[in-house]
């Protein structure tokens, strides 16, 4: 981040609570007005403009030494924060305790100590703060030396050492769970779903570890967390829905079991009830997936003027991502297209936080509900805002199926002639980024090899039946089947065998589906 957009930055990400906070502790303070002056100024931009500042406040002294003033600002609005939070944030709060310990120790007031370690130590162990918890450990110790072990037997110092060997092994096992469940993010974030026995070992590695074999080697709530979380998208990567829904179910009892942890982890309340919701999808249980949109979105309309513009954001992006996805996949594409305005609207209220893969996530789901309306030339439109970005290592999934999608549009627009360039560079593409398996590898050779030799519509159909037969036959396996739910090739083709709209099959298939009710 530029240092000329940090503080626009910090301004920005600001709830509406803590900005008004931010007014009235700076409005009470004398000769602080000015720095309202260019918060409200800095506040109403949606892109940092310097120039337009320092134009607004030309006849204002305070703006001949913009770089001073922006940074006294900064620490204003940081001091604010600190002061807003120390009741509700934990950390700050016994942080705050152990500052005024340090102070009452120097003093020698060693009884208000004892009482003021009890507080912290119990607000500590409510929250499962081991870092804490240790702090008050040492600071008893130094109190039984500063008193010289007055009233105290070897029993007391035992128990003081057990006490401490014991949060010290919870906190090392908390970390290790954290250690493990942050390699899975990693392996996440390259590729979402498990696609070859080789990308499954190194899962496997991980989820195998001795620690990850059982819950009971969790010692703490945090390592519980870490363990469901892992597994939960461990087998939602593999297609085990029915495993993946009872990891994610039990992480969120968990979460819910412990009111007190989920306002300073929010952020992973959040996934959790986006993680349950996708699986609901995938098991058609679209009730209870209902259940948990509505529970993510009543925590942004219930708590607006508390969460940060990125919260909201977050909520937003991925409420209507999982909403939009179910549609297709039940091949509700009309539907779909209703959602593009204001899923469109609320973008650009958050136009700031918009992320490159939410938004091409998003850009693909458009493309491919306009295909499944058979308005081709409305999904090529959207689709080549994808084939066009300069960065495709970011989503790189996506910018592999763009591709292969690009060749079906082609052929349903009829631009045959351009068929042949196209398979090229989708095939040099895809075999550059290992991205080439035998899914994609059959309909670029259909496209690329079978395709142009036939001339009657009776080839044409022969050639789709022939197709179909040998997708179908690689689907079988679980790796390759997840190419279908980035398009699915096998029921454009019967639409096109049988002579049928592609919604209508995709249709059809969701309504013969087997429902999992009780994994």
């Amino acid at each position: 981040m530029k240092k000329s957009t940090e503080l626009f930055q910090l301004i920005k990400s600001l709830s509406i609570s803590e900005k008004r906070y931010f007014k009235l502790s700076v409005s009470i303070q004398k000769g602080e007005k000015n720095y309202i002056k260019l918060f409200n100024a800095i506040d109403k931009q949606n892109e940092y403009d310097e120039k337009a500042i320092i134009k607004t406040f030309e006849k204002e002294n305070f703006i001949r030494q913009i770089s001073v003033t922006k940074y006294n600002l900064c620490k204003l609005v940081l001091k604010s924060l600190r002061a807003y939070h120390s009741a509700t944030t934990i950390d700050i709060e016994l942080n705050e305790l152990l500052h005024e310990v340090k102070i009452l120790y120097t003093k020698g007031l060693f009884s208000h100590c004892k009482n003021m370690l009890k507080k912290a130590k119990y607000i500590a162990y409510k929250h499962e703060n081991h870092v804490r918890i240790l702090e008050v450990l040492n600071w008893e110790k130094d109190l039984m030396r500063a008193e010289t072990y007055s009233g105290k037997k070897n029993k007391d110092i035992d128990n003081l050492l057990s006490e401490e060997k014991r949060i010290i092994d919870e906190y090392k096992n908390q970390c290790e769970f954290s250690c493990l469940d942050s390699k899975i993010f990693v392996l996440q974030l390259n590729n979402l779903y498990i696609r070859s026995e080789e990308e499954l070992q190194e899962y496997e590695v991980i989820i195998n570890d001795q620690l990850y074999r059982s819950e009971r080697n969790a010692l703490s709530y945090h390592a519980k967390i870490y363990f469901h979380r892992a597994h939960g998208f461990y087998f939602l990567s593999k297609s085990d829905f029915v495993d993946s829904y009872k990891h994610y179910h039990k992480l969120l009892e968990l979460m819910d079991s412990q009111p007190l942890h989920l306002k300073e982890n929010l952020r992973n309340y959040l996934s959790a009830l986006h993680n349950i919701a996708v699986v609901l999808i995938y098991l058609k249980r679209y009730d209870e997936f209902k259940h948990y949109i509505n529970k993510l979105r009543a925590i942004s309309e219930n708590h607006a003027k508390e969460l940060s513009e990125d919260t909201r954001f977050r909520i937003f992006i991925r409420s209507y991502n999982m909403e939009y996805f179910m549609y297709i996949l039940r091949g509700e594409f009309e539907t779909c297209k209703v959602l593009i305005n204001k899923i469109e609207s609320g973008l650009q209220q958050f136009k700031r936080r918009v992320d490159k893969v939410s938004e091409l996530s998003l850009i693909y789901k458009y493309s491919y509900a306009y295909f499944g309306c058979g308005e081709y030339s409305r999904s090529l439109h959207w689709l080549n805002k994808i084939l066009n970005d300069p960065n495709p290592e970011l989503a790189s999934d996506i910018h592999c199926f763009a591709r292969i999608m690009n060749l079906i549009l082609h052929f349903e627009l009829g631009n045959r002639d351009l068929l042949e360039y196209i398979v090229k560079s989708t095939y040099r593409y895809l075999y550059k980024r290992k991205h080439l398996y035998k899914f994609e590898n059959s309909v670029l050779n259909f496209i690329r090899g079978k395709l142009p030799k036939i001339i009657t519509q009776e080839e044409l159909l022969d050639g789709f039946k022939e197709l179909k037969k040998e997708l179908e036959v690689i689907t079988e396996n679980s790796f390759e089947r997840k190419v279908l739910e980035y398009f699915d090739f096998n029921s454009w083709l019967e639409s096109k065998i049988e002579n049928r709209l592609f919604a209508e099959i995709v249709r059809k298939k969701v309504s013969n589906a087997p429902v999992f009710r009780n994994p």
